[in-house]
């Protein structure tokens, strides 16, 4: 069967399921949210407690700097502090390392792929990679073709 370009990215991508990552946007956001919270004056903190509704009137602000890019915090007034900006920075620089190995992982991957022509000599040439071919007995969603045909069916169209 021959190698596309849709099998040896379907291949790919199942392969780097299993290379871990670095996801740290919920502990930056947790950390950012914390602080936000402590910064809210103590009456409005007070009142927060007393009643969690209160919570639901504060208007979110969406930081738009990185490390803290599209993080939303209740606090309009909130200016973090060099503290949680290092602690921040550290996990997003972690986060796009991660990234980074991942995006190279993939590239190193599509060279050694593109060289290799069939399914056949995949299997041959790299053994490990079998395991990772995805089911070739039904055709990929994301092809065109699929798309049209099934347009087509939809509008009544017989195959004879």
């Amino acid at each position: 069967m021959r190698l596309t370009n849709d099998l040896r990215n379907a291949i790919i991508d199942n392969i780097l399921k299993y290379v871990p990552t670095v996801n740290n946007n919920a502990a930056i956001e947790k950390l950012v949210n914390g602080e936000a919270h402590d910064q809210l004056p103590t009456a409005l903190k007070k009142a927060i407690y007393e009643d969690k509704d209160v919570k639901n009137y504060l208007e979110y602000e969406c930081l738009r700097t990185p490390p803290f890019r599209g993080i939303y915090v209740q606090n309009r007034h909130y200016k973090p502090s060099e503290k949680v900006i290092k602690q921040a920075q550290k996990l997003h620089n972690e986060q796009s390392e991660s990234r980074s190995k991942i995006r190279k992982l993939r590239e190193e991957l599509k060279g050694l792929l593109g060289g290799i022509t069939t399914l056949e000599k995949l299997i041959k040439q790299i053994p490990e990679f079998e395991k990772h071919v995805p089911d070739t007995s039904k055709p990929l969603k994301n092809l065109p073709v699929t798309q049209v045909i099934g347009d087509l069916m939809k509008a009544g169209w017989k195959n004879k």
